[in-house]
């Protein structure tokens, strides 16, 4: 992509934050995004210029990190503010979103970390990548304005986040094991997904809400089913064995834009 794209793709993440969000989560998720950068380009300094399939080896250590262990933390500071109403904030109380900096931290910084994607890969992003970051930034936009259901849609967001993180494994450490893992932790989270998902628009009765249930159907709808085609492409390698095209080497969902292209979220 020209340099031209990537500043629209940068102005269009920040004017989306934000339209959906504030001005505050905006800067959240900037001061992450540049956080994430920062983090990219010392260990790429220390991996060095390895690739898989034309991208940074280091990116997906980065990922790694953010979902194994920056997310996990900042999550259990979510949950433990939360310790005393449980139950009430999985629910969530109708009316104004709570400003809460624990949810804030946690999704501005999945945010950012999309974010970052947009300058870091330079001419080599793709135009499948980026939708798919936009939806994701949405999704990170539409959690932190949650009336209703507050705990359930953030937690159901993070599980399939921090989860995600078996995705990497399988690229950095292509085996029989890494998909069989994959395969097993994506059904499993998409699942969950679904039965989040179910709740949500049977549970909130609220007619005022139907567009907010029509948009998460739709936001979950695209996820579950991208990440069930990348579970299903490991279980056909395993299947396949040596011979499969994707063998030893990064496996990934089909795009309907372009064949070649990755995910690396």
């Amino acid at each position: 992509m020209v340099p031209l794209a990537i500043v629209a793709q940068v102005i269009g993440s920040v004017a989306l934050l934000t339209y959906c969000v504030d001005t505050e989560f905006t800067l959240w998720s900037i001061a992450a995004s540049i956080l994430y950068t920062v983090l990219f380009k010392v260990m790429h300094l220390w991996l060095g210029n390895e690739t898989i399939e034309g991208y940074p080896k280091v990116a997906y250590y980065v990922s790694l990190l953010s979902q194994c262990v920056v997310l996990p933390s900042i999550t259990c500071g979510l949950v433990w503010k939360h310790r005393h109403d449980f139950e009430g904030w999985l629910y969530g109380p109708h009316g104004a979103p709570e400003r809460d900096p624990w949810r804030m931290a946690v999704f501005s910084s999945i945010a950012g970390a999309m974010m970052k994607d947009f300058w870091i890969y330079g001419d080599i992003n793709e135009w499948f990548m980026v939708i798919h970051h936009f939806f994701s930034i949405y999704a990170c936009c539409f959690v932190s304005n949650a009336t209703v259901f507050q705990g359930h849609i953030a937690l159901n967001g993070l599980q399939a986040e921090c989860l995600s993180f078996i995705y990497n494994v399988r690229v950095l450490w292509p085996s029989n094991t890494s998909r069989a893992i994959h395969c097993i932790v994506m059904t499993l989270s998409n699942f969950c997904g679904i039965i989040c998902t179910y709740l949500y628009c049977t549970e909130v009765e609220d007619d005022a809400l139907l567009y907010r249930k029509a948009l998460y159907c739709l936001i979950s709808t695209a996820l579950v089913a991208v990440r069930f085609a990348g579970a299903n492409e490991s279980l056909q390698d395993i299947r396949k064995g040596p011979g499969s095209p994707t063998w030893g080497r990064a496996s990934r969902a089909p795009s309907p834009l372009k064949k070649t292209t990755i995910s690396r979220r």
